[in-house]
């Protein structure tokens, strides 16, 4: 999970990020929480804050922007797998299209697009510090199903390209010896190494499948219209910010008129003895 787009070797940077209209869809490869109002952190800095509220759209990057190289990718299981199918080609004809699947299989990242969540009823002192470097950063607190329910798709302009919204957990396996689902282009984005189970990502994603997402180069990132009062439970400060900090954030978000309660993260607190 990488909560904001990084530059990753492997990838040029190209295209600015542009708006789009999303629309809710369930989806079978993601499997969302047994209880939708199960509690979802998002952990950012303060310009990305500012970002989210002056805007009101919920930035998605571009999976192959993120640190990890195995982001879409499938495990060695599946790729030997694969193997066994087109029983009815000759060698090199099933070579020739295990080929062609490999060479979608590995674009596919550059046209993806993800929001990446936290599930947990609390906050995690891991990730703000993996996260939140600088101490001057907040967490959104909201729910799965908030996040769902707050795609807005009344407000944006109908000039926007309209693309789907799809969010589940994300599923955590040993590459070597498991095996990921083959049958749907999107399952390798819902499933990680298992030295990220610690992240315990719901992962919410859109696509680039219109005519006007499909050109290239592909946009950076894609902004998706959102309803704050939906999404936005609370917002906590982080642990480390000083006492000034919290303050600019109340402005800010007054400023706004966003309504979120801003809250101390609960991890400053004075310990007792």
């Amino acid at each position: 999970m990488k909560l904001d787009p990084v530059t990753s070797s492997r990838v040029a940077l190209d295209g600015p990020a542009i708006d789009v209209r999303c629309q809710h869809e369930e989806h079978p490869v993601f499997d969302p929480p047994d209880d939708y109002e199960a509690t979802i952190w998002r952990y950012l800095d303060f310009t990305k804050l500012v970002s989210l509220i002056d805007t009101q759209r919920l930035y998605f990057a571009r999976v192959d922007t993120f640190d990890d190289s195995f982001e879409g990718s499938v495990s060695a299981a599946t790729r030997a797998a694969r193997r066994e199918w087109f029983p009815d080609l000759d060698p090199e004809g099933r070579d020739e299209r295990l080929k062609d699947l490999q060479r979608i299989s590995e674009s596919a990242p550059s046209w993806m697009y993800a929001s990446c969540w936290n599930l947990s009823e609390m906050e995690s002192a891991a990730l703000w510090g993996l996260y939140v470097r600088s101490g001057e950063g907040v967490a959104i607190r909201s729910t799965y199903w908030r996040l769902v329910d707050s795609i807005d798709t009344r407000g944006n302009d109908v000039a926007d390209p309209l693309a789907p919204f799809w969010a589940g957990k994300v599923a955590y396996v040993d590459y070597d010896e498991d095996l990921i689902p083959d049958e749907n282009a999107l399952s390798p984005f819902v499933h990680k190494r298992r030295s990220f189970e610690f992240e315990r990502e719901v992962r919410a994603m859109t696509w680039a499948k219109s005519p006007q997402l499909r050109e290239a180069p592909s946009p950076i990132g894609l902004r998706v219209a959102v309803d704050l009062g939906r999404l936005i439970a609370a917002i906590h400060v982080s642990p480390t910010a000083p006492a000034w900090f919290a303050s600019l954030v109340r402005s800010v978000v007054s400023h706004y008129g966003c309504d979120a309660p801003v809250r101390q993260s609960s991890l400053s607190g004075t310990p007792l003895y």
